[in-house]
């Protein structure tokens, strides 16, 4: 008799068994799936707080190199710093001529080639709600302020040169001179979660001649423009206008010492001359010397001149002595440091320009300083004979300080990370 072994019949699982397993499948990749989410938000983060740190860098790579570029020349064509303009020397003597007193003034030299012009008011301290680092929270806020002035570069390589392509007819011109403007665009692009608004930060860069040499020996634009805005030539030269209703021609560095001459030229109203001609103005009696002459006489030209978006402030201060003495409009020294209200001594905002003391329509009571020369070294008080009070004198820059150092800096507002940066920079002028 033949005995078969029993086949042992394998056991499959259970209906709970097959529940459990499933349930810690789901759970592993439940597991897994939010640790890749990390992984590729923190990338992305990573990512965008790298662009808006690249966008800093290029910006602050710009704005260095441009502040630390010559901006000034002496007779001789040798660069000079705006700081060797001791302006807090200057000194009012009276000579003695009491029938008919004057003040001599004795220490006032206006740089021959270019020039700097800075404003710098209070700012505005406030939250800017949603920025989880905090960095940015209760910083002074500056949308007001920019620096305009001219640079000069070498011109030993290609490198050492500014270029300017017209925007329709596509045509380049290099020069070593330019004028140059760094300003907020004063529309807004948007805001923060707080409602901070944000902005464009513009530089603005126009090809200037050295010299009259310069000019005539160059190629430069050929036959001017006829009137403001004729063509795309606009949107590279820095040209003025010599008479009413006359072509434009392209200014010098000489040229542009004075406020008519700059980012613009001249408007002629009823053949008198009355200021840049694209500036906005903001009174019904435009000046030349009025602040409302900040460089923001055009729209931006996006992916042009535009150098960061998303920008909450763009704030300026300085470092300067200020002038003083018998006759002369007195401004303030820079504050001493005082928490929450000045903690970045020595540098501090501008002094508003005193109110009376000088004849400058427009300038009277802002925070703007100007290296002007309108082809005068100096000038003279005279005095009012029935009060006895010095006469202001139209040429008297509006604030009678030496510049020493300048420092900027930015606050930038990512909207994909929700949180804010900045950066500072500083340098000697």
């Amino acid at each position: 008799m033949l005995r078969t072994a029993a086949r042992r019949v394998r056991r499959g699982f259970t209906l709970v068994e097959l529940m459990v397993a499933a349930a810690i499948c789901v759970l592993i990749m439940a597991v897994l799936a939010t640790a890749f989410q990390l992984g590729i938000d923190t990338m992305r983060q990573m990512k965008s707080a790298g662009e808006m740190m690249d966008q800093l860098r290029g910006a602050t790579t710009a704005l260095q190199a441009d502040l630390q570029a010559p901006h000034l020349l002496d007779t001789n064509g040798q660069p000079k710093k705006l700081s060797s303009y001791r302006w807090d020397q200057v000194q009012v003597t009276d000579n003695g001529a009491m029938a008919n007193p004057r003040y001599t003034v004795t220490g006032w030299k206006a740089p021959d080639y270019g020039f700097v012009r800075i404003r710098s008011g209070p700012l505005a301290y406030k939250a800017i709600n949603g920025d989880p680092d905090g960095l940015i929270n209760g910083a002074g806020i500056a949308t007001g302020h920019y620096l305009h002035f001219t640079s000069i570069l070498s011109g030993l390589s290609d490198d050492d040169y500014y270029a300017g392509t017209t925007p329709a007819g596509g045509a380049t011109y290099r020069s070593t001179a330019a004028e140059l403007a760094y300003f907020l665009d004063p529309t807004s692009i948007g805001t923060t979660p707080g409602g901070t608004p944000l902005f464009r930060l513009i530089r603005r860069q126009r090809l200037a001649a050295l010299n009259d040499t310069d000019r005539r020996d160059r190629p430069w634009p050929g036959t001017p423009p006829a009137a403001a805005g004729a063509d795309d030539r606009h949107a590279v030269f820095s040209f003025r206008q010599q008479a009413a209703a006359g072509p434009y021609f392209l200014s010098t560095l000489g040229e542009l010492t004075s406020p008519f001459n700059r980012l613009g030229g001249t408007r002629w109203s009823g053949g008198v001359q009355s200021g840049p001609a694209y500036a906005p103005m903001a009174t019904a009696t435009p000046s030349p010397f009025d602040d409302a002459l900040a460089p923001m006489q055009s729209p931006s030209r996006a992916g042009e001149d535009t150098l960061l978006s998303n920008v909450i402030s763009f704030e300026v201060q300085v470092i300067y002595v200020a002038a003083g003495g018998s006759g002369l409009p007195t401004v303030g020294n820079p504050r001493l440091f005082t928490p929450g209200t000045n903690t970045d001594t020595p540098f501090d905002v501008l002094p508003n320009a005193p109110a009376s003391g000088n004849n400058i329509p427009g300038l009277s009571g802002t925070a703007t300083y100007d290296s002007w020369n309108q082809g005068m070294s100096g000038w003279t008080q005279n005095v009012n004979q029935s009060t006895q009070t010095v006469i202001p004198d139209p040429r008297v820059p509006p604030l009678l300080i030496r510049v020493q150092a300048v420092q900027v800096r930015i606050r930038m507002w990512d909207p994909k990370l929700q949180s804010g940066r900045q950066v500072t920079i500083v340098q000697d002028l």
